[in-house]
C-alpha cells in the first residue's frame, strides 16, 4: 500500500515541504511550531497574504502589493474603521482585510507571549 504524501507551508518562514504527517509539528525550516488550526488558517488566507523575502524585507504583505500587514493593523489600532482603510489604500479589498487580521490572529495565537 502506497504512504499518502502531505504538502505544508509554513505560515511563518513560507518554506514549503512534503511529508508523509499531515499536521507536523515544527517546521523544517524556522523549527516554528506548527498546529492543524493554524495550516488551516494559512491555506484559507494564502490567496490574499504573502511573506517573501524579497518584498518589505519579508514582512507579511497584501499579495499582488507592497502593503504590509502591519500597516492595516496599525490603522485599526489607531481607530480607524474599515471603510478608512478602504480609501487610504483603493486597491484592498475587505476581504484582503480580514485577511490580514485572520493572519495577525493566527500569529498572535501561535506566539508565546511575554508579559
Amino acid at each position: 500500500m502506497a504512504t499518502k504524501t502531505f504538502s505544508h507551508r509554513c505560515p511563518k518562514c513560507s518554506k514549503e515541504w512534503f511529508s508523509s504527517v499531515e499536521y507536523p509539528v515544527k517546521c523544517p525550516g524556522c523549527q516554528h511550531k506548527l498546529t492543524k488550526h493554524g495550516f488551516e488558517r494559512v491555506k484559507e488566507s494564502d490567496a490574499h497574504i504573502v511573506v517573501d523575502p524579497k518584498i518589505c524585507g519579508g514582512k507579511p504583505t497584501i499579495r499582488g502589493t507592497r502593503i504590509m500587514v502591519g500597516n492595516i493593523l496599525g490603522m485599526f489600532a489607531g481607530g480607524d474603521s474599515i471603510n478608512a482603510v478602504l480609501k487610504a489604500y483603493p486597491e484592498l479589498s475587505r476581504e484582503d482585510i480580514f485577511a490580514a487580521l485572520e493572519y495577525a490572529r493566527k500569529v498572535v495565537d501561535e506566539e508565546i507571549v511575554i508579559a
